[in-house]
């Protein structure tokens, strides 16, 4: 069995949209609370990266600006500087693309190299089947599962970000601007998906806000990006 305290790196690859990487924060919070005083850094997306600045179990972020996911060079680049300039025990890779099996690919001395299994994916030593799991946050945390009791893990489901003061301070300064009274309830509604079959049938949707208008005389924030404005409407 693999001493606990030989592990002083690990990195976790996370190249998703928010949601996603929230959830497969919970991987760095297994890791964190598994192995203390090892150093656990977080490859994001640079749009999503700033939501983990203050995140307790994760020492170091890494971003990806659009250019550099969009420009093989540059990215390649990049992926073999940081795994080059860093001795990973463990690289969790969460999607296993192509793409993000290079930090794999530049990192084979990594003892303990997880992801998912893929036909193409010959780089990593540890997989799951992400069929075998029915919610997403399980399938993020059971891509250690292969590894669980070989560096005697210790893991958690729990996903959090955390929010300063000040930043909370800030929006409630800019929501009340924008019209929100607070001494009222105020509901937080996602109603629209990038993929369609995400989208929960808009009939009872509406049907569930106005019976949270009717009965709390709540105020409701619409949460949607770019073309989920169709479905919002």
């Amino acid at each position: 069995m693999k001493n606990r305290h030989t592990v002083n790196k690990i990195l976790v690859i996370s190249f998703r949209r928010i949601g996603d990487a929230v959830l497969s924060s919970a991987i760095c919070s297994s890791l964190k609370k598994s192995f203390p005083s090892a150093e656990i850094h977080y490859v994001l997306n640079k749009n999503v990266a700033p939501l983990f600045e203050n995140h307790p179990d994760i020492d170091k972020i890494i971003s990806f600006s659009d250019h550099e996911n969009n420009n093989i060079f540059s990215y390649l680049q990049k992926v073999w500087k940081i795994a080059h300039a860093n001795q990973y025990d463990i690289i969790v890779d969460c999607r296993s693309t192509i793409k993000s099996l290079l930090f794999t690919l530049f990192s084979m001395s990594t003892p303990y190299r997880l992801g998912i299994r893929k036909k193409y994916n010959l780089l990593s030593n540890h997989t799951i089947r992400t069929s075998d799991y029915e919610s997403n946050v399980d399938r993020m945390v059971a891509l250690l599962n292969p590894v669980e009791k070989e560096l005697d893990l210790q893991l958690t489901k729990n996903f959090r970000l955390n929010i300063t003061a000040e930043e909370q301070n800030s929006f409630r300064k800019y929501m009340i601007k924008e019209g929100i009274d607070f001494s009222k309830p105020v509901v937080v509604c996602t109603i629209a998906a990038r993929i369609a079959h995400k989208i929960w049938n808009t009939d009872y949707m509406a049907a569930v806000l106005l019976q949270i208008i009717e009965k709390y005389d709540a105020q409701l924030i619409f949460n949607y990006v770019g073309d989920e404005l169709t479905v919002a409407e």
